[in-house]
């Protein structure tokens, strides 16, 4: 029970911000943001998730690995959401590929440089294919330490979160 605890404070400490869905960049500081912000929806989603992350540290890798996928891609389309881009051009040209989103996200200036949220993104890829029977063609994963990762996903929407409340982009 300890681990779990352990594992349940960081994924929650370190990405909730209760007030952030009610801030938005301006020239002279924070405003109101709208109800309707779909930057804001999105990572308050990605937060939902992030906290139930730890449910399958445990257990199956894959299923960690998809659910890991889902936290991750909703925190990288909020900050591009933040961006001005909207969910149709995301899914378009982005689809739900972690290490695309990733990579055009710190294009726009998201500054995640981190080597094991890199290779942790291109393991996860298109997460959906987590989903699909174990016998499919996927990757190795016996590397592959859910207790490492979680914190990566959570240091991930944590530079989301900060990107987007104050307006410092890299």
């Amino acid at each position: 029970m300890e681990r779990r605890a352990l594992l349940v404070g960081i994924a929650t400490s370190v990405v909730s911000t209760p007030a952030w869905g009610q801030m938005v960049l301006t020239g002279d500081g924070p405003r109101p943001r709208p109800p309707d912000d779909p930057a804001a929806a999105r990572f308050v989603r990605a937060q939902e998730f992030a906290a139930g992350l730890d449910r399958h540290v445990g257990g199956d890798v894959g299923d960690f690995l998809y659910h890991a996928g889902i936290v991750s891609h909703l925190g990288l389309t909020a900050y591009l959401f933040n961006r001005g881009l909207d969910d149709a051009w995301c899914r378009h040209r982005l689809g739900l590929d972690v290490a695309k989103t990733l990579a055009f996200a710190n294009h726009l200036g998201l500054g995640c440089d981190c080597n094991r949220m890199a290779e942790l993104a291109a393991l996860l890829g298109p997460y959906g294919r987590w989903r699909l029977p174990h016998g499919c063609d996927l990757p190795d994963v016996s590397a592959v330490r859910p207790a490492t990762a979680v914190i990566g996903v959570a240091r991930l929407l944590e530079d989301v979160e900060q990107r987007i409340t104050d307006g410092r982009f890299r």
